[in-house]
């Protein structure tokens, strides 16, 4: 068995209905620009990410077009608003600014916001359509149409705030040895005090609380998976090779545990790919920055960052070929450096804009010569804000957080914070 550990936000409902065969996964997320509520409309975030076939675009995503933010990547379709009576919801382009790609993988992806004006004590549905479909490679619903879905709400929480959704962060592909049990954890951050996050598989029954189709054609895209709602957590089995099985969750963020009804529903999306082992080692390389994972870090607007992403191989002979990273637009990664006997470096350049202020998060994975993925290592840049100092976890001490640990709490001198792991 193996334990591995995954790291996006909503307010509505968006559908995804997609039809050529490049879709690889994506989201909808959003936040409340301030949680306290004036007068009668609030400013929502709402963020769009999508990840594609890269080879699909001409020219592809690559180090140059994440530098220029140009040209965008898209497919046909956007999101607009599902009820006849949301006209304060235009459609949303599904363009988006390219900020990561994989040659192994052949994968892009881009994301793109906006800042909207909503009315207070409104609940409606978003979807993006087009004509796309999932990977023609799937082990269940090869080439079938797609189904985003997300609820939005800006009904007012019982505390009297404006709600945002939970997040979780990912790297679109995740390779799995076939033939063996893994224990994959999605880990959630909800920034909203002491709400009560729930997973569940993405479903086509109009009795959810989208009234929608969540999955389309691809319900149950992981045969004989499981899923533990409370901690998000999937075990399950890959049997074929080089072939991709889908995961389609929704998140939900309820008030406490007692409710019955969720605040939001957020769509997450992504692969796991099945391969054969090719090395008798199969020990899996090591994140070894001396940053911890999920740490924060003051971004100024305006200011040039630099983090270094280092991994070390943990088998005799192998080597570090890429990094699966998934990044806020404008990040720069370098190449692989080589700087010790295996071990592997990318350098990490970013200089946030004033209209990315907020968390962002970026998330980083090692993959080997032989396909083995290391865990996933995440940092949260907080733009034009302070880090926090932390003043009580709970439980205590911090030193260690185990592995069967699936709730903690941390205070700091800004906020109470709820992670699920």
């Amino acid at each position: 068995m193996t334990i591995d550990h995954l790291f996006f936000v909503y307010l509505c409902i968006a559908v995804s209905i997609i039809h050529t065969s490049h879709f690889r996964g994506g989201t909808i997320t959003w936040r409340a620009y301030n949680k306290t509520p004036s007068g009668s409309t609030a400013f929502i975030i709402v963020r769009e990410q999508w990840s594609w076939r890269n080879s699909f675009f001409t020219p592809r995503c690559s180090a140059a077009t994440i530098a220029a933010k140009s040209p965008m990547i898209s497919s046909s379709g956007n999101v607009a608003c599902l009820n006849s009576s949301c006209g304060y919801f235009p459609n949303m382009s599904l363009w988006t600014y390219c900020t990561d790609f994989s040659g192994l993988a052949d994968i892009s992806t881009g994301e793109d916001s906006r800042t909207l004006s909503i009315p207070l004590n409104v609940s409606f549905s978003i979807a993006q359509t087009g004509s796309n479909t999932w990977a023609p490679n799937l082990v269940s619903g090869s080439t079938g149409a797609v189904n985003v879905v997300s609820r939005i709400s800006t009904v007012l929480r019982p505390d009297g705030y404006i709600n945002s959704s939970p997040v979780a962060m990912i790297i679109p592909v995740i390779y799995k040895v076939i033939n063996v049990q893994h224990v994959y954890v999605v880990p959630v951050v909800d920034y909203d005090l002491t709400d009560s996050i729930r997973c569940r598989w993405a479903t086509n029954s109009l009795t959810n609380i989208n009234g929608f189709s969540e999955c389309g054609d691809v319900c149950n895209g992981v045969p004989g998976a499981t899923l533990i709602e409370n901690n998000c957590t999937i075990i399950f089995n890959l049997t074929m090779a080089n072939a991709y099985a889908a995961v389609l969750l929704q998140i939900e963020d309820y008030f406490n545990s007692l409710s019955t009804v969720p605040m939001s529903s957020t769509p997450l999306q992504f692969l796991f790919y099945g391969y054969s082992p090719i090395s008798n080692c199969t020990t899996p390389p090591v994140i070894i920055n001396g940053r911890p994972d999920r740490s924060c870090i003051s971004a100024p607007s305006g200011v040039s960052l630099t983090v270094n992403v280092t991994a070390q191989v943990s088998c005799p002979g192998k080597s570090i070929v890429e990094f699966f990273t998934s990044s806020p637009v404008g990040l720069q990664k370098s190449s692989i450096l080589n700087v010790g006997i295996d071990v592997y470096q990318i350098n990490v350049n970013w200089i946030p804009t004033s209209n990315q202020s907020g968390p962002q998060v970026f998330c980083a994975s090692a993959i080997d010569n032989t396909y083995v993925l290391s865990n996933q290592w995440c940092i949260t840049f907080l733009v034009d804000s302070v880090a926090p100092v932390i003043i009580r976890p709970t439980p205590a001490p911090p030193v260690f957080i185990f592995r069967d640990q699936t709730l903690f709490s941390l205070q700091s001198n800004i906020f109470y914070l709820n992670i699920l792991m």
